[in-house]
């Protein structure tokens, strides 16, 4: 009796494993894509874009206009999932997590230590 509690429990344990894998890979595979998000701030209009391949690269793109001129930042990144946590590195070095989730064709970014501030971005492709 005690060996089938025992088993039951194993195999409980590893439908859960299993469970919590399948969700994270089926995030990631959303993931991959291009996401914006639209934005005024001081005079500068533009929007931010994130976007993901599946093999793990990607770019992080910021362009808009302010006071007659244009502004463009573009950085190739590296990024991977562990769990909720998007985990980025760009090509200087810096590195960023976010907490993310993915409703319909919204990603939602958040600071993982002050998730009252995030971002909605809306898929593009």
């Amino acid at each position: 009796m005690k060996k089938a509690k025992f088993l039951a429990f194993l195999l409980a344990g590893l439908a859960c494993v299993f469970a919590v894998s399948s969700c994270s890979e089926d995030e990631e595979e959303e993931l991959v894509g291009s996401w914006r998000i639209n934005f005024e701030d001081d005079g500068f209009v533009g929007y931010e874009q994130w976007t993901f391949n599946e093999d793990g690269t990607g770019e992080f793109l910021l362009t808009g206009t302010e006071d007659g001129g244009t502004y463009t930042e573009r950085y190739a990144i590296t990024w991977s999932v562990d769990g909720n946590i998007l985990r980025t590195l760009d090509e200087d070095g810096d590195d960023e997590d976010f907490a993310f989730s993915i409703s319909g064709k919204k990603l939602t970014l958040a600071e993982p230590d002050d998730p009252e501030e995030s971002l909605i971005y809306t898929r593009v492709d």
